[in-house]
Formats: structure tokens, C-alpha cells, sequence
């Protein structure tokens, strides 16, 4: 599931890297950074 929304961000980065490549960066971190943070919760670290 974690997983499926990282490779959406990064799709989405993709194939908006034309007109907001920063933007699309930014995103692309945030879903990382959520995607661990979730992993980190769910195993009570």
C-alpha cells in the first residue's frame, strides 16, 4: 500500500517534470518521508 503511493508520486513526477519539476520533487520527498514514517508507527518506534 506504502508502496503503491510512492510509485503514483513518482508517476506523477514524471509526467509533470515539465511545468513543475521542483513542485513534483517536493511532493516525491513528502510521500517518502510519510511512507517511513508510517512504516516507523506501525512497528512502535
Amino acid at each position: 500500500m506504502l508502496w503503491s503511493l510512492v510509485l503514483m508520486a513518482l508517476g506523477s513526477s514524471v509526467i509533470s517534470r515539465a511545468q513543475f519539476k521542483s513542485y513534483a520533487i517536493f511532493l516525491g520527498i513528502l510521500w517518502l518521508l510519510f511512507a517511513v514514517g508510517s512504516a516507523m508507527l506501525l512497528q512502535g518506534v
